[in-house]
């Protein structure tokens, strides 16, 4: 791991780990993939069954003061 970019021998183990759960942690997407995730991250959202019967129980049972 030493003879990386950027993990030489002056960094702490700690700081070794951050880096590779930084460089891990990412999501590399095609331009094809990205397109297409940020097409449907533009249209409305509509809850299906299930989280509307979720959120129907929450209002029911959740008492904000």
């Amino acid at each position: 791991m030493d003879n990386e970019p950027g993990y030489g021998p002056h960094l702490s183990d700690k700081e070794k780990v951050k880096k590779i759960i930084d460089k891990e942690a990412r999501l590399v997407l095609t331009r094809r993939d990205f397109d297409a995730l940020r097409a449907r991250l533009n249209q409305p959202f509509t809850p299906n069954r299930a989280l509307q019967e979720a959120l129907a129980l929450a209002r029911q049972t959740v008492n904000r003061a």
